[in-house]
């Protein structure tokens, strides 16, 4: 069996699929690697085809069932549209093989993604879809776990730039606060790649007092029974949501729509009105789904502590543990796990490792924005700053907070000579077993381009000075890439070259933005071409 992995790296601007302009070439890749850093995907090589070729590739692919559409993407305030084509062999989904068309106007622009080549794999399976999610239960070690069987998928997965295997995609649940997903080769039963998907969110305005005692409007409705109740089905906002008290199992409710014997359930309740109010307004999103999907909010998770975590499904609020954490009352953190649930929809970054820290890395992104966009800069309470999760506590704390203007202040891992990177020399290279690959410990590397490109600054490692642009425009760069650009298994070099292709397409190869984005990119260590 041999393999060949096609990197669609970039493709700018040279083709038209109904009539094909001719060109030199159409690929390009902006950045590499400094010599340092392994790049987890190993060897890149950067795929040339004039525009003819490009088109009868890409359509004999498609006639022959190997690209097929699943999703479409409009980004009506840019003009854009984004397709996004999933690849099979045989039938059987190739996991992590994707392109994606970006269009404006109905013309194609551009083109990212993977395509993997196949030459020959047997696709009869020796063991059964059951026989793998046992073993993968065995393997987890905890009794009890249910399988979703509507999720189970037989596909092949590449192992290595070097090997596919035919393997099954198996995910195993516990309630609301267990899930994880493996791919389990479907001859020998080997774990090949695991991950989670817990990720660590008539009408009535009511009021009440949140978690630190401030005053909060809230969308309720008052039901047949006389009493107010902490949901809104379309008729404050133009989506289902539903807050609803772990512990207790409903939703809770109040004879007068005065809410001050619960200062959690406000906060909750409120902030993620205010997500879904910043993700319009700032964006023109309808919600994760961008469909106004029903958003259910479980508050006073005792399952963990001093914790929040988006499940697929819902989002999730823990109670407070030794750290007397309560993120159900902290803007950015709410918004953090809202924009997980996005990610699922748009992208859907796989989580562990790289893949993983980048979908970390954007939730921590759109949560300092969310902050901005609503809160007043300065320090304290209920201001818009840099860190993350300083509201969580009764008083303001920037204790064990993540930090988008200087990640060096802080450790994840508790100690100075171990602080979190801001710099492609400073990942750290860690088993699954820790931090899922280390999803939340490197995530602050491009949250930290992110704060450059907007604010302005200089790295600490490279000394790098980047002249900020704004988080405006710098939220639209990101926001367009992580949504619009990237793939399942995209790393850290698929999200330098995304955002130089977005800054590119937006603003103009000759432009302030474009240049601030390649020193953004350069100051976190890419060599950009």
């Amino acid at each position: 069996m041999t393999k060949k992995k096609i990197v669609f790296g970039i493709f700018l601007l040279v083709f038209f699929l109904a009539a094909i302009a001719s060109a030199d070439y159409v690929g390009k890749s902006y950045v590499c690697a400094p010599d340092e850093y392994s790049v987890e995907k190993g060897e890149r090589k950067e795929f040339h085809l004039t525009g003819r070729s490009l088109e009868r590739f890409l359509n004999q692919q498609i006639e022959e069932g190997n690209l097929v559409p699943f999703r479409y993407q409009t980004d009506s305030l840019k003009d854009m549209e984004h397709i996004r084509y999933a690849q099979f062999y045989r039938g059987l989904p190739v996991f992590g093989g994707q392109i994606v068309y970006h269009l404006r106007g109905g013309i194609p622009e551009s083109i990212n993604g993977e395509f993997y080549q196949i030459d020959e794999i047997d696709i009869i399976p020796t063991l059964s879809g059951e026989e793998a999610a046992d073993i993968y239960r065995l393997h987890l070690g905890k009794s009890g776990l249910k399988e979703k069987t509507n999720d189970r998928r037989l596909g092949i997965f590449p192992v290595s730039n070097e090997s596919f295997r035919l393997a099954y995609e198996v995910t195993l649940t516990e309630e609301s606060h267990y899930s994880m997903t493996a791919i389990v080769d479907a001859h020998t039963g080997e774990i090949l790649f695991q991950y989670s998907n817990i990720h660590f969110d008539e009408p009535a305005i009511g009021l009440g007092y949140n978690y630190h005692g401030l005053s909060m409007k809230l969308a309720t409705t008052l039901y047949s029974d006389g009493y107010y109740y902490l949901y809104d089905e379309k008729r404050v906002r133009p989506y289902n949501h539903y807050t609803i008290h772990f512990k207790k199992g409903y939703i809770p409710g109040d004879d007068d729509n005065y809410w001050d014997f619960d200062g959690t359930l406000v906060s909750a309740h409120a902030l993620v009105g205010f997500v879904y109010d910043f993700y319009y307004k700032f964006f023109g999103r309808n919600g994760i789904n961008n469909n106004n999907l029903d958003t259910i909010v479980y508050v006073h998770n005792n399952k963990y502590k001093d914790n929040a975590f988006w499940n697929g499904e819902s989002l999730n609020f823990c109670v407070p543990g030794k750290s007397n954490l309560q993120p159900a009352a902290c803007l950015d953190i709410v918004c953090h796990e809202y924009t997980h649930g996005i990610t699922d929809y748009t992208s859907d970054l796989v989580y562990a490792f790289e893949p993983g820290a980048l979908n970390e890395s954007f939730s921590d992104i759109m949560g300092a924005t969310a902050e901005f966009y609503w809160y007043p800069e300065g320090e304290g309470l209920y201001m818009a700053d840099w860190y993350i999760g300083e509201d969580a506590r009764p008083y303001y704390s920037i204790e064990n907070c993540r930090n988008l203007a200087d990640p060096n202040t802080n450790s994840q891992l508790g100690h100075p000579n171990y602080p979190d990177p801001c710099h492609l020399s400073q990942k750290y290279n860690v088993p699954y077993e820790f931090d899922s690959g280390g999803v939340h410990l490197n995530a602050t590397i491009y949250a930290h381009a992110f704060y450059l490109l907007a604010n302005g600054g200089k790295n600490r490692v490279s000394k790098i000075r980047v002249n900020g642009i704004g988080i405006e425009k710098a939220a639209n760069i990101f926001y367009t890439a992580w949504v619009y650009y990237l793939t399942p298994y995209s790393d850290f070099m698929d999200a330098a070259n995304a955002l130089l292709q977005v800054a590119y397409s937006k603003y103009g190869a000759g432009s302030n933005e474009y240049l601030q984005t390649i020193r953004a990119m350069e100051a976190i260590g890419w060599i950009v071409n």
